[in-house]
């Protein structure tokens, strides 16, 4: 009899341990899984932290606005100062327009045929005023300028408008994200609860 119990009780305890091995193995595959997680919900982060592209069209917008105003400034005034803004704020608009075709801002508009093709027809129209802006004091030039100043804040403003757009929508997936893998380890959280009290007991 005393065999019987031996043998009942080693196979009792070969049992335990298997549960034990099987409840061991099922806390580290959730601790895996929470590690994946937490790299997932921090690249989320990380997306929504990344360089704002609608700040950088609202900003391309207001440049392409104050070349025009100055233009039309100089158009009102003939003053020197004037013409030397229209200038600057020329040379400023050309610079967004670079910074608008590299980092960020330029992927957003490379994913758009149309918005490439856009942007190259601004850069175009804003790169011939250069050798204008040095003979603004002529009206005939000037009249120039501002009509072809004009379609390129349009085509600008376009781009800045689609780009808040844009942006609005990835920040609204992003949240999205955030909540989903915010209940996701929640619920790994207390698996883990459960497989500590589960391995404490045993």
């Amino acid at each position: 009899m005393m065999d019987g119990f031996s043998r009942i009780g080693e196979t009792l305890v070969g049992k335990v341990r298997l549960l034990a091995i099987m409840v061991l193995g099922g806390l580290v595959l959730v601790i895996i899984v929470q590690a994946e997680a937490v790299l997932t919900t921090g690249e989320a982060v990380n997306r929504s932290m990344r360089y704002d592209i609608a700040m950088n069209g609202l900003n391309g917008k207001l440049d392409a606005a104050n070349a025009l105003e100055r233009v039309s400034r100089f158009a009102a005034t003939g003053a020197p100062e004037d013409a030397q803004a229209a200038r600057l704020f020329h040379n400023i608009l050309l610079s967004r327009i670079d910074t608008w075709s590299a980092g960020a801002f330029g992927n957003f508009v490379a994913s758009s045929p149309e918005r490439v093709a856009l942007l190259e027809r601004v850069r175009a129209q804003v790169t011939s005023l250069s050798p204008l802006y040095a003979q603004i004091e002529d009206p005939g030039v000037l009249d120039e300028i501002r009509g072809t100043l004009a379609e390129a804040v349009s085509g600008l403003t376009q781009i800045g408008g689609q780009a808040m757009m844009s942006n609005l929508t990835e920040a609204a997936e992003i949240r999205e994200t955030l909540r989903e893998r915010q209940r996701f380890q929640n619920a790994l959280v207390m698996a883990l609860i459960v497989f500590g009290a589960v391995l404490l007991a045993m």
